[in-house]
């Protein structure tokens, strides 16, 4: 398996479980979860940047690498607070 195959299947597996996380607002630790994906994809994302031959391929890895790496400190804030996600917030029974 070549390094390019190793890491298209690194970020096809985060992208799966991140996914599968995002749709269960009841998942345990889901918070501390998202943002190992999260992580994990911004790793697989800098692996592909450093082995990239064409400046759109690299240049489409950096924005990838950073957006994983917002969406990771984003989550990783939201379990150290505790706190659900803004739209995963109990509705009011209140009118």
């Amino acid at each position: 398996m070549s390094a390019l195959d190793q890491i298209d299947a690194a970020v096809d597996r985060a992208g799966r479980l991140r996914d599968e996380l995002l749709a269960n607002p009841s998942a345990v630790n889901r918070a501390e979860r998202l943002a190992l994906l999260f992580a994990s994809e911004a790793r697989a994302w800098s692996q592909l940047f450093e082995v990239a031959e064409t400046r759109p391929v690299w240049r489409a890895a950096l924005v990838a690498e950073q957006q994983a790496r917002r969406h990771a400190a984003w989550w990783s804030k939201q379990a150290r607070s505790g706190r659900l996600a803004p739209e995963r917030q109990p509705i009011s029974s209140e009118v």
